[in-house]
């Protein structure tokens, strides 16, 4: 609810959360339908939240997704749970993995001219911003760059001090690819990709044909925003097609733009999960257990070893009275 009222076609909002840096116009058609989806909405909706509802969830969320956008509710498990569901309506309509190829362009305007020393990097950890650092994995991203030819990617939202870090976990500075150059140049030049669950690369990589690798903490993981489509790609035998039947499932709650029935498919994905969280929300109230507890002795504690013996004598201990707290 704290922020319902921010909008992703608001400036005033995406200076607060990218500051200088600009948006390309992947994202148009995204803002475009907000106000849409926001209006029929059960529950209050906000623009990229972080879930962290219990399954009886109140509110939902949305952000943008590979030029499209991604709906969620406010629960982690409920996403979760949509998205293995929608994993397995099979599509035949495999033309949606070369629509999505055609979408895979930066987020952000970023810099297209790249120095020939960067020009064919073939193994890449690419990195989430420093907000959300703890999701990476530091040992397996520095197991990872014990071989010199892996380069690192920061995210165009670093903050300079967070560079160090990461200079120092992967090997050096020279390791470090500008922060401000285009990550699809790299992705689509690549053939190895290290990524978490929190980046949209951990979809578009596979999208793209690339090897993806997982490089997320496991004990965060699955706070990443796209952690709900990505554990799928990771863990399936064939992650286009899941990723296809996901994307033409009617509730999925990822709406494309070669999608007139987006309303449609907006109004699914709210039955959908309304109807996923009638079915595993608790039925009852919070489990504290009462403890057992012995009343102190009114006598006060024993101060010499007449007394001990005193309070250890079977009479005494029948007199001892138990009582729920």
């Amino acid at each position: 609810m704290r922020f319902v009222n921010e909008l992703m076609s608001d400036p005033n909002v995406q200076k607060k959360k990218i500051n200088t840096l600009k948006r390309s116009k992947r994202n148009s058609w995204a803002e475009k339908i907000e106000l849409d989806i926001r209006k029929i909405s059960p529950y209050p909706i906000s623009y990229d939240v972080t879930c962290n509802h219990p399954v009886n969830f109140t509110e939902y969320t949305y952000t943008e997704l590979l030029g499209g956008m991604y709906l969620q509710s406010h629960s982690i498990d409920i996403n979760t749970r949509l998205l293995q569901l929608a994993s397995e309506e099979h599509s035949d309509d495999m033309s949606t993995h070369d629509k999505l190829k055609e979408l895979s362009i930066d987020k952000y305007s970023l810099g297209e001219e790249i120095p020939k020393r960067f020009q064919n990097v073939e193994d890449i950890v690419f990195m989430p911003g420093n907000n959300i650092a703890d999701i990476a994995s530091v040992d397996i991203i520095g197991r990872v760059c014990s071989d010199e030819k892996v380069m690192v990617k920061p995210h165009p939202l670093t903050a300079e001090g967070f560079l160090a870090v990461l200079a120092r976990t992967c090997g050096g500075w020279n390791r470090l690819i500008p922060m401000d150059l285009s990550g699809v140049y790299f992705l689509q030049n690549c053939k190895r990709v290290y990524v978490t669950t929190n980046s949209e690369i951990s979809i578009s990589g596979f999208i793209l044909g690339k090897e993806v690798i997982n490089v997320s903490a496991y004990k965060y993981e699955s706070a990443g925003v796209y952690y709900p489509i990505s554990r799928i790609l990771f863990n399936s035998e064939n992650p286009i097609q899941s990723l296809v039947n996901i994307v033409n499932c009617k509730w999925s709650g990822l709406l494309f733009p070669w999608q007139e029935d987006y309303i449609e498919r907006a109004e699914a994905f709210y039955t959908k999960t309304l109807e996923l969280r009638e079915i595993y929300k608790p039925l009852h109230g919070p489990i504290n257990w009462p403890h057992t507890v012995i009343k102190p002795d009114p006598r006060g504690e024993p101060k010499n070893i007449e007394q001990k013996k005193q309070h250890n004598s079977p009479e005494f201990n029948k007199k001892i009275e138990y009582q729920p707290q």
